[in-house]
């Protein structure tokens, strides 16, 4: 990959000298400043100033602001990237802009750098050829994220992607999560067993993917949640809850093949009643039992983990749920249904009852990592 380490360019008092050396730009010989994660430490004088970059989901810094609250840069965009600087009066030095690239300003071109190679916003497109072009053929070699900037973005000038997951919800809404994937879900199944499934991604054929277990996770208890058909009544749902979710991570996990986490080695599916669930996950190859602070802490990851109660009275029931992931651990330890459905402690769920835990093994998402290459599961 490209990397940037000098820029030279000549003026009429002699040439200007930039050096970009692992994160921090110079010229002349002098610090400008440092980039951070979250902006960048300018260098004033002997003084230190912080800026932190406010963006929004493509990657566009939006303002700029310092350690002090101070506004110190607004900047607006047209789709394509051109600058709307009209009226403005926060009007900074900062050049990573579209984006977060760079603006080259030497020339008056205004051209930003993606490290393969150089787009210019005012026509939307690049200054030279893709040099994946064979890889999209139906796309012009000179366009830029597919004609499609809102959509997605091209991090490094080779091939646009997607930093959303797309989540198509049983009323037909789209939901989207900025997540750095370019997958799409749908709703699958009907009444109790709605979950979601893969239905491929955006972008090039030839990409290399990425899913994001977190999103799936978060976004199937979401659906579960606004299924009318768990609600309790003289029943409760807890294991087609739970049995939702698992098939929504299997079905991320193996791309279009469905049922691997829902089977032991065995090829027996993880089914049933909660109190029948329990004893198959724990024989299970695909999960591990674990504690409360593993489990807790998988789920803080990303990581699918479940809680189960097996009832000692066989005619009675047991209990089972997900654990929260992403945003919904902020609602709740636990994504319950049951007699109560919603996001709550688990202690609400569970009472002082002996709670065996279990996670999605890492092994199994290693697995599947090796066997599809080109596409990288992360929680």
């Amino acid at each position: 990959m490209a990397q940037k380490i000098k820029k030279v360019y000549a003026t009429t008092n002699g040439n200007i000298i930039k050096d970009y050396i692992n994160g921090i730009q110079y010229t002349d010989g002098n610090m400008d400043f440092i980039q951070t994660e979250e902006g960048r430490v300018l260098v004033s004088g002997t003084s230190l100033v912080y800026e932190y970059f406010l963006k929004d989901h493509l990657g566009n810094t939006r303002a700029v602001v310092d350690q002090s609250g101070v506004i110190r840069q607004v900047q607006d965009y047209y789709a394509f990237g051109l600058e709307m600087n009209s009226g403005n009066q926060y009007v900074g030095t900062n050049q990573y802009l579209y984006n977060g690239k760079e603006k080259q300003v030497e020339l008056g071109l205004n051209q930003l750098d993606y490290g393969v190679r150089f787009y210019d916003p005012v026509i939307g497109r690049w200054n030279v050829i893709d040099p994946l072009s064979e890889k999209m053929r139906r796309h012009s070699p000179y366009n830029y994220a597919f004609n499609n900037p809102i959509r997605f973005i091209d991090p490094d000038g080779m091939a646009p992607t997607s930093p959303l997951t797309d989540f198509l919800d049983q009323n037909g809404n789209l939901i989207r999560r900025e997540d750095g994937s370019s997958a799409r879900f749908e709703v699958s199944g009907s009444g109790v067993n709605k979950h979601y499934k893969f239905a491929g991604f955006t972008g090039p054929d030839e990409s290399k993917y990425i899913i994001n277990l977190e999103s799936v996770i978060q976004e199937a208890q979401n659906l579960n949640l606004n299924n009318s058909a768990l609600k309790p009544n003289i029943y409760t749902y807890c294991n087609f809850g739970t049995q939702n979710v698992m098939r929504s991570v299997d079905s991320a996990i193996e791309g279009q093949r469905e049922f691997f986490s829902l089977k032991l080695n065995n090829d027996v599916e993880i089914k049933g009643k909660a109190n029948e669930m329990a004893p198959k996950l724990d024989a299970s190859g695909a999960y591990i039992a674990t504690d409360i602070k593993t489990a807790l802490n998988t789920a803080k990851n990303g990581g699918l983990a479940i809680a189960s109660w097996v009832n000692p009275d066989p005619e009675q029931s047991g209990h089972i749920a997900t654990l929260s992931v992403g945003d919904n651990i902020s609602k709740g330890e636990l994504s319950n249904i049951g007699k109560t459905n919603g996001f709550m402690p688990i202690k609400s769920a569970f009472g002082n009852r002996d709670v065996k835990y279990f996670i999605l093994s890492p092994s199994v998402v290693n697995s599947i990592n090796e066997k599809y290459q080109k596409t990288e599961v992360k929680y």
